[in-house]
């Protein structure tokens, strides 16, 4: 019980006035402590609540200008227990970005408007009609009257030739004999190619003037020289365009080193046939075959030409023989004296055995010759 007493005597000791203040400065330690443990929580909750407005994009139309008002001043106690408010800084405004689809979109229509307004100010310039045009495979044809004839004018546009080009190959091959195929290709920038094929020449027609090409396809060209023919050709002399074609066409379809044997190619003028001709070959032998029929026939005359003599005549109108020009002669002479003696006033047994025997003998000559022919027809 005593040293209960002395215990309280000296908890009831009053303090001095430093222990007073010394317990104080404890005491607002303590309470600055607190209150900086407030304003922590505080500021978090301030920083989520920030977040979550910024996310959900509530605050986006806040201005950027908005400053914190000025506090009034506190004295030094207070401005241990209020805390300082943060300045706010001013939000950056999001910029809306652009779609991809957007934005190709706008690229597209741009690139297009360009290229038209380009392609407009070219169309109106005098650049749009400046054209090279350069010929190419032309051997008989004169490079300008190809391009004359093509319908290609200095006022066309290039665009006409590039996309239009077909128009003017067809005119060519309408206007110029000569061609038989046109191209027209363009080279950037404005370069163009012609390039054409001819027809070939497959004989020729001797006039009064000179020669007339005539060509594959049956057409007669402008008159050559002498001079520009070449060392061996072959001369058709018929009058008669149809017939030129028809035996050109027909020549196109034989062997052509057997067409390269022929050397001319006239009518016959036989009453029997009309359209007999006669063909002088290189060999020095002649042969008589009928235009309409030549294609056929003429194919037979490599296997003849071994059996009978230079300078032979092979008749091909009805069948197939050979003969030559004395015993076509000879035949003529006897035609004619029996003609003569049949119009003559004598007795008739006579004359009649006179052609007899003038039919005998021109029989029995025609009968050599003829022979080997026969053999040979049979197995062209």
């Amino acid at each position: 019980m005593a040293k209960d007493k002395k215990n309280t005597e000296k908890q009831e000791v009053p303090l001095t006035e430093w222990q007073q203040r010394n317990l104080e400065f404890l005491r607002k330690k303590q309470e600055e402590k607190l209150e900086k443990e407030k304003l922590n929580e505080k500021k978090m909750a301030e920083k989520k609540a920030q977040f979550q407005a910024d996310k959900e994009g509530t605050k986006t139309d806040k201005k950027a200008d908005l400053t914190v008002k000025e506090q009034p001043d506190l004295s030094e106690e207070d401005s241990f227990k209020q805390p300082k408010k943060k300045l706010l800084k001013p939000k950056k405004k999001k910029v809306r970005s652009i779609p991809k689809k957007d934005y190709w979109q706008a690229v597209l229509v741009i690139t297009i408007s360009s290229l038209v307004l380009l392609a407009s100010l070219f169309m109106i310039s005098p650049l749009s009609r400046q054209k090279n045009i350069k010929v190419s495979g032309s051997k008989n044809a004169i490079e300008a009257q190809l391009i004359d004839r093509a319908g290609i004018k200095k006022s066309d546009y290039l665009t006409a030739l590039i996309f239009e080009k077909s128009r003017f190959e067809e005119t060519l091959k309408k206007q110029d004999k000569w061609i038989k195929e046109a191209n027209l290709s363009y080279h950037f920038p404005n370069n163009f190619t012609l390039k054409v094929k001819e027809h070939s020449i497959i004989a020729y027609k001797q006039t009064n003037n000179g020669y007339i090409p005539i060509l594959d396809n049956g057409n007669q060209a402008d008159i050559v020289n002498a001079s520009e023919l070449p060392e061996s050709f072959m001369t058709i002399n018929l009058d008669k365009a149809e017939d030129i074609q028809t035996l050109v066409k027909k020549l196109t379809k034989l062997n052509q080193d057997l067409v390269k044997e022929i050397k001319t190619i006239s009518l016959a003028n036989s009453q029997s046939t009309k359209d007999l001709l006669l063909l002088e070959m290189t060999d020095n032998n002649t042969v008589r075959v009928p235009l309409s029929e030549i294609d056929s026939k003429l194919p037979y005359y490599p296997k003849i030409k071994k059996n009978v003599a230079g300078g032979s005549i092979i008749d091909m109108e009805v069948g197939l023989y050979s003969t030559n020009s004395d015993i076509e002669a000879a035949l003529a002479e006897n035609k004619a004296s029996a003609a003569t003696e049949s119009s003559s006033e004598q007795d008739p047994n006579e004359s009649s055995a006179d052609n007899s025997d003038s039919e005998d003998s021109s029989a029995a000559a025609s009968e050599e010759n003829d022979q080997p022919v026969t053999e040979a027809a049979t197995s062209p």
